[in-house]
């Protein structure tokens, strides 16, 4: 459901309606991307910016509204940030998680007593504005004596600046030598406007305390500068008067918070699923393959030709285990091949390869340089019997051991001529 803008930032506890209205005034509240105007209406969803800074609205159930009641000291002015210095009410109220502390009225420097502070901007506004005519009390002490013809005076009502101000009632509460305290009560807040009054009628007020606001007095035990939260009776009286209804229990505040969750969630999800099938009817539908599908898909390889028959076989029908394993040892196949091939030891030179040729071999050039050897030493081998050269070692070893009958001599095979026959010609024959 959509609302103004100026009230769903108030009830936001963003700030006060009054306030949010000179915002939009100077421009600073945005409104999905565009200036808002003070006729503006959002909803939660919308997207609001204050100098750039998203704003976030909450509804009426989620909020916690909270009062608290300060005793302001003289002194301390009522606005957040004071130009030139000076000590402000809000340095002395707690810290508030997502909104902040709306003041209810004001009073001016030289005024002490009773100040609401709320976080429900509706509540603060509706408390201030005229239409619902909340009772202010003051305190006040003034110089000389109150005489009839002023009293009536400021009962019927005096001229100000800004127009004719009256007292719904004036009552007098004594008083010693020139000064005299009075209890007045009035249905509006303008500035400075009970001090004004009584000027109007050439008296000065010395001192200025507000005691009551609505059905909140201020509580006599409060010292100046402390504050306290507002227990339910009280805050509940305070709503009755502007019509505002009164939160429950807490657990019942605790349920309607669960179900209104719920419900923006569900709304949130129902959003969602409707801009995917914007989405999907504007683009081009892709179909969609299960994991068989992909699996058969990423083993798919035209068919084979058989080596025994020659004749084209056709690829088997996979199951599924089958066309996942296959797709398995596919991506690792390929994902070897991607992989940097390790290069081996470069075989060591040796000294007359160097001299022969200086410049660096090559890996083909000691694989071609291994084979030509191995091919002159079978060709040694084979060679050898035409030239009376022994073509194994163990057995030219025998031969000569058994040609001179005495198995434990060693001779040295591979050399020249018969071997056996000169072993046995060094042998002596024993004497008989």
């Amino acid at each position: 459901m959509s609302e103004k803008l100026q009230k769903a930032l108030a009830r936001s506890g963003l700030g006060s309606r009054r306030e949010i209205e000179t915002w939009i005034a100077e421009g600073r509240l945005s409104v999905n991307g565009e200036v808002a105007n003070l006729g503006a209406r959002v909803t939660i969803r919308d997207d609001i910016r204050l100098d750039g800074r998203k704003l976030r609205l909450l509804p009426e159930t989620l909020i916690t509204r909270k009062v608290l009641m300060y005793h302001k000291p003289e002194g301390q002015v009522t606005t957040r940030k004071d130009p030139e210095g000076r000590d402000t009410v809000f340095d002395n109220l707690p810290t508030l998680r997502g909104s902040r502390w709306i003041a209810i009225g004001r009073l001016d420097l030289n005024t002490s007593g009773l100040l609401l502070f709320t976080n429900d901007g509706e509540l603060a506004n509706r408390l201030m504005h005229p239409r619902h005519e909340v009772e202010r009390e003051y305190a006040v002490r003034i110089m000389g004596e109150l005489q009839p013809a002023q009293r009536k005076a400021l009962l019927k009502g005096v001229t100000l600046d800004d127009g004719i101000a009256a007292f719904n009632s004036i009552e007098s509460r004594g008083g010693t030598g020139a000064n005299h305290w009075y209890h007045v009560t009035l249905k509006e807040g303008r500035t400075r406007e009970v001090r004004r009054m009584f000027e109007a009628i050439n008296l000065f007020v010395s001192r200025l305390i507000r005691v009551r606001y609505g059905p909140i007095q201020l509580d006599p035990g409060l010292k100046q500068a402390m504050m306290r939260e507002l227990d339910k009776q009280e805050l509940d009286a305070l709503c009755a008067i502007v019509g505002l209804e009164p939160q429950g229990s807490r657990a019942e505040r605790r349920k309607e918070v669960m179900q209104e969750k719920g419900r923006l969630h569900s709304e949130e999800k129902q959003e969602r699923k409707q801009q995917r099938r914007v989405r999907d009817d504007e683009a081009p539908k892709a179909k969609r393959l299960s994991k068989l599908e992909q699996a058969l898909k990423a083993v798919e390889e035209p068919a084979t030709i058989s080596a025994s028959a020659g004749r084209r076989r056709a690829a088997p029908v996979l199951r599924e285990s089958e066309a996942r394993k296959l797709a398995i040892k596919k991506q690792r196949e390929a994902k070897a091949e991607t992989k940097p091939k390790r290069v081996g030891k470069v075989p060591r030179r040796d000294a007359e390869t160097e001299l022969e040729s200086p410049r660096r071999r090559t890996r083909s050039d000691s694989a071609s340089m291994t084979m030509s050897r191995a091919s002159e030493r079978s060709r040694g081998e084979e060679r050898a019997p035409k030239t009376g050269r022994a073509t194994d070692l163990r057995g030219s070893k025998r031969a000569s051991e058994k040609a001179s009958g005495n198995r434990g001599t060693r001779t040295h095979a591979g050399r020249e001529g018969s071997a056996g026959s000169r072993a046995a010609r060094d042998v002596k024959k024993p004497r008989r």
